[in-house]
């Protein structure tokens, strides 16, 4: 069974390349949890009409310090999602949370339900649009604040928020799988 579906994930990366979509999107788009092809290829197209702008390079940008962030987390003893911090208490603003966090999840609040009705409709440029709204408030969190904390509180909050922008990304790909365009260019 796993040498047919070795086959088949082969055969559909050559039939998407031949479609023109490059591989490095495939990848990021398949990297998403979706049973339905015809969910593959909006992903695909949304990346694709996307490649190249600035939105989408900040998006792929701040994915790659998200990962770097939660995999560094993860050789310090653990996952966000393992602290049992509630979302509540993620969105609603608390003594002692820094400007950057509270700005993060209050953006959160928002996009969390305008990028699941989008995705649940298919329409995955809207949230790659609704998306792109994120960088500069995940830029300032990892700047301004230490994610990373001696204080085992802040740093499952300030992990939990990462968590959930990962998830956010996951409705249309693993945006830290995109290559710059200059890169994907020179490579074909």
């Amino acid at each position: 069974l796993r040498e047919l579906q070795a086959t088949l994930d082969a055969r559909l990366v050559r039939l998407l390349g031949r479609r023109g979509f490059v591989f490095d999107e495939i990848e990021a788009a398949r990297a998403v949890d979706s049973a339905r092809l015809v969910d593959l290829l909006g992903r695909l197209q949304a990346l694709r009409d996307a490649r190249g702008t600035p939105a989408l390079r900040a998006l792929a940008a701040v994915a790659r310090r998200i990962a770097a962030t939660l995999d560094g987390a993860e050789s310090h003893g653990g996952r966000a999602a393992e602290t049992g911090l509630s979302e509540e208490a993620l969105t609603a603003p608390a003594d002692g949370l820094h400007p950057a966090e509270a700005g993060l999840a209050d953006d959160l609040a928002r996009l969390e339900p305008e990028v699941a009705d989008a995705a649940e409709a298919r329409d995955f440029a809207r949230c790659l649009q609704s998306l792109g709204e994120l960088p500069p408030s995940i830029d300032r969190l990892l700047s301004e604040v230490l994610v990373l904390d001696d204080d085992a509180a802040r740093r499952a909050a300030r992990l939990d928020l990462l968590e959930r922008v990962r998830r956010l990304f996951r409705h249309v790909a693993r945006f830290e799988d995109l290559r710059p365009v200059d890169a994907v260019q020179s490579a074909t």
